[in-house]
């Protein structure tokens, strides 16, 4: 593809992105933050491993759809895990922790970024493709291994109270005023 083209595919990614913004709510109150998080986390750990299966061939509405797909659930995971991360600061902490939550974030994005190039890395190595560029197999290899990783986050989620964040929510699990981390 032209860069123009490929490029122009991500646009399905901020469609679903954007779309999704007026519905997360809803679905935070339907199924609180705990099992939003953990759910659509799987979710987004099913969508990126789809990206390793495009080849060539992959017709080029599937990969729409798969990536339509990935912005709405990457809004989901980050509109959920921001509103829960800010759901406690009091009002005059929130540039504090706006800042401190932006920075982590950042660095969590590079780090992920960094592991899924260095498994790209490792596979052109183990593959002999070494100074002769990537083959479709080390892509592949990159985005399961990187699926892997949204895999093990998504369960990290599990400990999260059931009731986590519901006053931001407005989801009732059990009894209210418990801790935010289980266990």
């Amino acid at each position: 593809m032209t860069a123009f083209a490929s490029g122009s595919l991500t646009i399905a990614c901020a469609v679903g992105d954007f779309g999704m913004k007026f519905f997360s709510k809803r679905l935070l109150r339907r199924f609180g933050f705990r099992q939003t998080l953990v759910v659509n986390g799987v979710l987004v750990a099913l969508t990126i491993l789809a990206c390793a299966t495009f080849t060539a061939a992959t017709p080029i509405v599937v990969i729409a759809i798969v990536l339509f797909l990935v912005g709405v659930l990457r809004s989901v995971q980050f509109g959920s895990f921001n509103a829960l991360t800010y759901g406690d600061v009091p009002a005059e902490r929130m540039s504090a922790a706006s800042s401190l939550a932006s920075t982590i974030q950042q660095m969590a994005f590079g780090v992920g970024v960094a592991y899924g190039a260095l498994v790209l890395h490792l596979s052109a190595q183990l593959n002999g493709s070494r100074g002769q560029g990537f083959t479709v197999n080390d892509f592949h290899l990159a985005f399961a291994a990187t699926a892997a990783l949204a895999l093990v986050s998504a369960f990290g989620f599990t400990r999260l109270h059931p009731n986590a964040g519901a006053e931001a929510s407005g989801h009732q699990a059990g009894e209210a005023g418990s801790p935010a981390l289980a266990g």
